[in-house]
This record gives structure tokens, sequence and C-alpha cells, in this order.
């Protein structure tokens, strides 16, 4: 279980995530789902899926409303089982 933060400075870009919501929670899923136990279950591997969850949400944002000004993704709680 991952609960993942977004971090902006800019209040559309916010707005638009919130908007795009179970978008972002469907790509973020098929990420999370792909990595296994022993990728994450460092302090390297969760900074390098923290950057893969930055990038994801980035793109997505870009592509469906040309906005992408999300400054950072902070994990709330990783829960590994």
């Amino acid at each position: 279980q991952i609960k993942v933060t977004l971090k902006s400075h800019d209040q559309a870009s916010i707005n638009s995530a919130e908007q795009n919501l179970p978008m972002i929670q469907d790509a973020l899923l098929d990420l999370f789902s792909d990595q296994s136990y022993e990728a994450v279950n460092s302090i390297e591997g969760r900074q390098a899926l923290q950057s893969d969850t930055l990038s994801t949400v980035k793109s997505l944002l870009q592509a469906e409303t040309g906005l992408d000004a999300i400054d950072a993704v902070y994990f709330t709680s990783f829960i590994l089982q």
C-alpha cells in the first residue's frame, strides 16, 4: 500500500491533478504493480520509484492538460507485505 502526495507551486496544476485523479491513480497502480519487493525494499529503490512516480504524473498531466508543474511527489505511507 502506497499513499502519494503531490507538491506544486502552481495551483492550476494541482487543480488539474485533482480533476484527473482517477487516471493518475490508474497509471500509478500500473507502475507500482510492476515493482518487485526487492526493488522497493531499499532506500535507493524507493527513491527510484519516487522519481518514476513523478515522471509518470508529469507525463500524464502534460498529455491531458498541457500542465505539468508538479514539483515533487512524496510517499506519505509505504507498506510492504
